[in-house]
């Protein structure tokens, strides 16, 4: 993957984090390859650290999700505080407003998982329980086996829902931190940036550090390093 040329490294909860910020410029992108082909097991986890809520619906961790038509496979995402005019000075474009509206409206701080299945129903969205707080490293997770979505937190099961299905193949790519059209990215001059986009403004950009991204292809249940670390299960 590249990084946009508003993130650094810094010191993290395993080794080095990425530090995101409140720009469009803030984010990881690694373009479409086969292996991100999940069917009927994915895994993403991450410890991540917020430094603030997103100021609009949500602000993702990780996802394989445009707005392009079959370019939707899941996404991973903490949710903001989906502020509106007056109160906030743009009015946000409302691309997630679908899937708060299935359970996360007025839920800021918790976790959303969002996924395609291969048929042709609605994208669907799931939420966990609890918020995550600002200012402390907490282990975050989402796993589905064809059978049950289940969010993990600090090592322990929050949440689970029955669905059944393969998440759908698309050609989306992976973006960390952030959301925005990767048709807007361009790396002449040599950075990696957003350009010629419509509109600038970093609706969706995470503020905080992500360590330890890991995405797999099969359906994890055991975080006991997540539990060992925050004393949970001693």
């Amino acid at each position: 993957g590249r990084a946009g040329i508003d993130t650094r490294t810094e010191f993290g909860r395993v080794r080095g984090a990425r530090v995101f910020t409140r720009t469009i410029d803030s984010f990881v992108y690694v373009p479409y390859d086969r292996v991100f082909e999940s069917g009927t097991g994915l895994t993403v986890e991450a410890w991540i650290l917020l430094n603030e809520y997103g100021q609009y619906e949500d602000t993702p961790i990780a996802a394989r999700w445009t707005q392009q038509a079959n370019e939707q496979s899941w996404m991973f995402s903490v949710l903001g505080l989906n502020t509106r005019p007056p109160m906030a000075q743009l009015a946000s474009p409302a691309y997630h407003d679908r899937l708060i509206a299935q359970g996360g409206v007025g839920a800021r701080g918790r976790l959303m998982f969002a996924v395609q299945l291969e048929d042709a129903s609605p994208p669907r969205a799931y939420f966990s329980t609890r918020g995550i707080p600002l200012g402390k490293w907490m282990h975050v997770a989402a796993s589905y086996d064809g059978d049950v979505v289940r969010i993990w937190i600090e090592g322990e099961l929050d949440a689970q829902y029955v669905i059944r299905g393969r998440i759908r193949s698309s050609r989306a790519g992976l973006l960390v931190g952030n959301y925005f059209d990767p048709r807007w990215l361009s790396d002449f001059g040599g950075d990696l940036r957003v350009s010629n986009a419509p509109d600038m403004n970093p609706y969706y950009a995470f503020e905080g550090l992500i360590d330890e991204l890991r995405v797999s292809t099969v359906a994890r249940s055991d975080f006991a390093y997540a539990r060992s670390a925050t004393g949970v299960g001693k």
